[in-house]
């Protein structure tokens, strides 16, 4: 394999972790991925990718060109995000607690351990247990609505009669 194809091969690797350490932030936090990387400028999205950003800066081997794409921005963007984190981590302790759980989850996701491999395992069991669920009762809840719908239709009539 040629320089070239290694080097891709290694950013797109650098590239799916990225990717799973972004998920796994934001499930984190519970947020959704699309307010994530949307344009919001609301205070707590503002700081969680500031946050997210010094964390894979620190942490990562990434280019901030690869940091930004993460999450629909720039690497100018990631550079201003990078520099607030730091000038808030001094005052804000809570958001400087965000910072050290976001490098032990990086940390974890990077070289994971028999305890979070069991931990990621159970949770994604957990997960599937939980979708598989929610499924269910959204069937369940279309035909309480159908038979709603047919109830209503029926007093309805029955009103029309009267």
């Amino acid at each position: 394999m040629n320089t070239t194809k290694k080097n891709l091969v290694l950013k797109l690797a650098c590239m799916i972790e990225i990717d799973e350490f972004l998920k796994a932030f934001i499930a984190s936090h519970g947020v959704d991925e699309k307010d994530f990387k949307s344009s919001s400028r609301v205070r707590d999205l503002v700081d969680l990718r500031s946050v997210y950003c010094a964390v894979v800066k620190d942490l990562g081997d990434y280019t901030l060109s690869d940091i930004g794409k993460s999450i629909n921005r720039n690497h100018a963007t990631v550079i201003h995000a990078v520099k607030n984190y730091r000038t808030l981590e001094q005052f804000d302790k809570s958001l400087r607690n965000k910072y050290n759980k976001a490098c032990n989850m990086y940390r974890a996701l990077l070289e994971p351990t028999a305890d979070t491999v069991g931990l990621i395992d159970t949770l994604l069991a957990s997960n599937r247990m939980l979708r598989t669920k929610l499924t269910e009762k959204q069937d369940e809840l279309a035909l309480l609505k159908t038979k709603y719908k047919k109830l209503r239709k029926e007093i309805n009539n029955l009103t029309e009669l009267i």
